[in-house]
């Protein structure tokens, strides 16, 4: 059988013969095909890895004007402004380019926090501000418990640091696994004890969380939610209501602000949906 089928072989050489060039064509025209699709790829690539990154700053230390500077780690550049704020108060959207920037917090001409931040090409970014400027401020004040606290947990911890002025810097980035809209908590009302927190729809509480200042929850799915409603843990009554009004595949941000320390009441700052 074998002898059968190299004998075939030998018969239709001739007709392979005549078919090795137009393979030859035919594989270096895939090849060609498969060099631009590659060489398409990197430049797209390399376009997302240059588009700039997106800043906004929510401005929620009562009773102060803040600024805020931003500089560049690369080069000799200047610092400037990325934003100028009073009490409440949300900034649009500033582009920068990829990279390490030391970002400065002043009130009055006086610096309160400063700190470095990575930022990601095509990422945006909210810089929450909050805590209470002190009469005497010193730039980047931390108490005894807050500086153990952040020994042992990191850039990551959160401590009310005797709620003195802090800074974190957010990422705004919508999760891809639901088209439902996405909101995201904060406490930082200085003073308050932990609140509850909800997202109602049609008279009922679709999701629910508890915060003590200065956490965050994660972006939390809030389809059909209409409604905010802030209470004290275990009490009917809301303290603060704040309608919603959210579009699909969008993250918002709510910040609660103010209290009994900063001499103020309640209130909600909602950080507009990125899409």
């Amino acid at each position: 059988m074998i002898r059968s089928v190299l004998n075939r072989l030998r018969l239709h050489r001739p007709s392979l013969r005549r078919l090795n060039p137009l393979v030859r064509r035919l594989g270096r025209f895939s090849w060609g095909l498969l060099c631009a699709a590659l060489l398409a790829g990197l430049w797209q690539t390399a376009a997302a890895a240059q588009a700039p990154a997106q800043v906004r700053v929510a401005q929620l230390m009562p009773a102060a004007g803040l600024t805020v500077h931003s500089q560049p780690q690369a080069g000799n550049a200047d610092p400037t402004v990325l934003a100028d704020l009073s009490y409440q108060s949300l900034s649009d959207y500033q582009a920068l380019p990829a990279g390490r920037y030391t970002l400065t917090v002043a009130s009055s001409g006086q610096t309160l926090l400063r700190a470095t931040y990575g930022i990601g090409a095509s990422d945006r970014y909210t810089l929450a501000l909050f805590g209470l400027v002190p009469e005497s401020p010193q730039p980047n004040s931390r108490t005894a418990m807050a500086r153990l606290k952040g020994i042992l947990g990191g850039v990551d911890a959160h401590a009310v640091n005797g709620y003195l002025p802090q800074m974190t810097l957010l990422r705004d980035r919508v999760s891809s696994q639901s088209q439902a809209p996405q909101v995201r908590l904060m406490h930082l009302a200085p003073g308050v004890v932990p609140l509850a927190m909800s997202l109602e729809g049609d008279s009922k509480s679709l999701v629910a969380k508890t915060l003590a200042y200065p956490n965050a929850s994660e972006a939390l799915p809030a389809e059909g939610a209409t409604r905010l409603a802030i209470a004290l843990p275990g009490q009917p009554t809301p303290l603060v209501t704040q309608p919603l009004d959210l579009k699909a595949q969008t993250l918002t941000t709510v910040f609660v602000a103010g209290g009994p320390a900063g001499s103020q009441p309640l209130a909600v700052v909602l950080a507009q949906p990125t899409p």
